[in-house]
């Protein structure tokens, strides 16, 4: 099959034709009659794209009615009952075993921070039939009001079993950077 060849006269003339129109349009209408062609591509383009959207549309509906019911397939636990979260606490303490070493942990802090220890105080509490042990610490000690903060936050750090029950803090005189004070902390272990 070929192709009919336009014939030279007829090219020119269409030529004319086109240039003819591009002049009474001017610049303004030349720019218009494109910025008016390429709105009607992107319209046509548009009406296509929803076109397929609401196509997708109504596929992804059809497939969700179709699809079957998905149930879980484990169920949540029960919270945990009050003893069991009891015992998983006294899970986390330390065994009294480790006693020794705590009080020398807490000798250790006052060393480090120049802090006077006097004496001490020992007692250990037994509760029968009970999951918990506690032993408390009493200990006098003498040095200035910082060291004293640092080492009662030192052993509270250190020793997260540990609370500080009791300090006291007392001065001879009013310009003295000494003070007489009395720590107490408990240690809390579990008993088996």
């Amino acid at each position: 099959m070929g192709y009919a060849v336009m014939s030279p006269r007829l090219r020119a003339a269409g030529q004319r034709v086109w240039r003819r129109t591009l002049r009474r349009l001017g610049p303004r209408g030349q720019v218009a009659t494109v910025l008016g062609v390429l709105l009607l591509v992107v319209m046509a383009g548009t009406l296509k794209l929803r076109q397929d959207a609401d196509r997708l549309h109504v596929e992804a509906v059809r497939q969700a009615a179709a699809a079957p019911e998905v149930r879980p397939a484990i169920r949540p636990l029960p919270p945990p009952s009050s003893g069991e979260q009891v015992a998983a606490f006294v899970a986390t303490l330390p065994s009294f075993d480790q006693n020794v070493g705590d009080v020398d942990r807490i000798f250790a802090a006052a060393a480090a921070h120049q802090v006077t220890l006097l004496h001490g105080e020992y007692q250990l509490k037994t509760d029968p039939g009970g999951a918990l042990l506690s032993y408390t610490v009493t200990l006098p000690v003498k040095s200035s009001y910082g060291a004293v903060k640092a080492f009662t936050a030192e052993v509270m750090r250190s020793l997260p079993y540990a609370a500080l029950d009791d300090l006291r803090l007392a001065r001879e005189a009013a310009d003295s950077a000494t003070l007489d004070a009395v720590v107490r902390f408990t240690l809390v272990y579990r008993s088996k």
